[in-house]
């Protein structure tokens, strides 16, 4: 499995979890900072005169006037009340203890001057040289799939399945994928969605009377014409941050008269830093009524609607999605909300969409979608709207394509009683990867290069402008560990910290006990006491013979 690593969303979620963490702590951590500091100055301090090291007074004396100045410049103008007096309470008894030092002996001081003192620097550099670029070769890929069904030239196209998504090493994703011809050689291929079925037609139309309703509700009309089209969608333009309604559509043929069609959908629109959950289209039954008049009903925010379109789409062409069952490890209820953690087994797998078995009979209910491949780390992925109300319902939640192994879904019960999920399944757009085949014979898929960058064939463009060229669907054997690979991924996507830890702990401890060895060898170098001043010359009244006095 490639190596996880904190992609945007997840990062920023780290720093400010971060943020928020060092925020709470700044006083407290300013507080101890200056403590130590100020301890480590004396200590420096007393190991200078107890030892007679004219070095060791002077680090001791630079500490000790880093922390009055940081207590000044900083602690005082920034440490809540308590803080501030627990500093100025131990720096002050600090420099009491530091004036003690030198006022009983100060005398050295002047031997300072005279002797000079030793330093001593050591200087560590690291260089990284980066290797030179090289062309991929099919031994720096960590996976293989053979291709079989390729018996003519041509163009194929094989489906995109879940176990490349998972074996993919590059950011964007797929990137590492390469085909190999029956010689060996590069093929040629790209990557794009399952062709799309025919987008809905657009119908003439005309919005009428947009108003809204002393309930509080919001109305609109709008007119086809008189050559009555067939529509079966309306896409409204709102004009609003964040709002909820549920919808209600007529449809009168000399607009007086209007008979329902559909109740019970919504359409809704939820703005947040990961992006917007936003649905305006309102579906219903085949008509061909010349006037549609959809009700906004009391709901949650102020809405004005300033355009609506009218649409055709075939009931018959729906959009090629694949799903995949989702294990939901955890279901509870806190807070007023339903709580669940669901698990996608790996990371990978572009999920966009999540549906949701829900066994309760009617409900409406708000949705926010989380996703991690860090159980500490959940960024918002997307926020949508649950509900049942008798035929109409909605148990799908979209969002930002996310290849995320952990999703937690909350869901807002309010004040109801929590939903009960049976079970659930994650959905991402069908893509499929097209190459074109100069001759028949054995062909292959690699994946799994994390340094690859997807290369760039004219097969694209050429498909484009020829329109009418038959793709062959080919078939995609298991992926397999690539025999010819040099190395296993986890050991080339290692960061180098972690490939050589154990030679960088021994030098680590190397180097502390170098340090170590060092201070005491600077601690035994300390001149030795100074004997005490004669009190005068032989023979004079400050000599020290025994039995001599002051001369007479």
């Amino acid at each position: 499995m490639p190596e996880l690593r904190l992609d945007a969303l997840e990062f920023e979620e780290f720093r400010n979890q971060l943020v928020s963490t060092l925020a709470q702590q700044e006083g407290r951590l300013a507080m101890v900072t200056t403590l130590v500091l100020g301890i480590y100055a004396i200590a420096l301090l007393i190991g200078g005169f107890v030892f007679r090291s004219a070095y060791h007074r002077y680090l001791g004396l630079a500490a000790l006037t880093l922390t009055v100045a940081k207590l000044a410049l900083w602690d005082v103008w920034n440490l809540a009340r308590l803080y501030q007096i627990v500093v100025l309470v131990a720096v002050g008894a600090l420099l009491l203890a530091a004036g003690f030092l030198y006022a009983r002996f100060g005398r050295r001081l002047l031997g300072i001057l005279e002797k000079g003192t030793a330093s001593a620097a050591i200087l560590l550099a690291t260089l990284l040289a980066a290797r030179p670029a090289s062309a991929l070769e099919p031994r720096d890929f960590h996976q293989r799939a053979p291709i079989d069904g390729v018996a003519s030239p041509g163009y194929f196209s094989i489906p995109v399945a879940p176990s490349i998504y998972r074996a993919t090493e590059t950011d964007p994703p797929l990137d590492d994928l390469r085909i190999l011809g029956p010689s060996g050689d590069e093929i040629p291929c790209f990557v794009r969605p399952v062709a799309l079925p025919p987008p809905p037609a657009e119908v003439s139309a005309t919005m009428l009377d947009p108003v809204s309703l002393p309930d509080g509700s919001y109305q609109v009309t709008v007119d086809v014409g008189t050559s009555g089209p067939r529509h079966t969608q309306v896409d409204l333009t709102v004009d609003a941050y964040r709002f909820f309604r549920s919808v209600r559509v007529e449809v009168s043929d000399d607009g007086t008269t209007y008979g329902l069609i559909a109740r019970g959908s919504s359409i809704y629109r939820a703005e947040q830093s990961s992006g917007a959950a936003n649905w305006t289209s309102v579906r219903y039954p085949l008509s061909k009524a010349r006037y549609v008049r959809v009700t906004l009903l009391p709901g949650e925010g102020d809405v004005t609607v300033t355009g609506a379109n009218v649409r055709f789409r075939e009931s018959s062409a729906p959009e090629p999605r694949s799903t995949l069952p989702l294990t939901i490890v955890e279901q509870s209820s806190k807070d007023k909300q339903t709580v669940i953690l669901l698990d996608a087994q790996q990371p990978g797998v572009p999920f966009d969409a999540f549906e949701l078995d829900i066994a309760d009979g009617a409900f409406d209910r708000r949705v926010t979608v989380t996703a991690t491949n860090y159980k500490q780390l959940w960024p918002i992925a997307g926020t949508g709207w649950v509900y049942r109300a008798g035929a109409a319902q909605n148990l799908r939640v979209d969002v930002a394509p996310l290849r995320k192994r952990w999703q937690q879904l909350r869901i807002d019960d309010g004040d109801d009683k929590p939903l009960t999920v049976r079970s659930a399944t994650g959905s991402y757009r069908q893509e499929e990867i097209v190459f074109r085949a100069e001759r028949a014979g054995s062909y292959a898929l690699l994946v799994g290069a994390p340094k690859a960058t997807f290369p760039h064939y004219d097969v694209s463009a050429v498909l484009q402008r020829q329109r009418d060229v038959k793709v062959v669907l080919a078939a995609l054997g298991p992926l397999e560990a690539n025999a010819a690979a040099t190395a296993p991924a986890a050991s080339s996507t290692q960061p180098w910290s972690e490939r050589f830890r154990t030679p960088i702990a021994i030098a680590l401890s190397i180097v502390v006990l170098c340090l170590a060895l060092w201070t005491w060898f600077l601690l035994k170098k300390a001149p030795p006491p100074e004997p005490p001043p004669d009190q005068g010359a032989p023979g004079v009244g400050g000599s020290n013979t025994p039995g001599s006095g002051p001369a007479l």
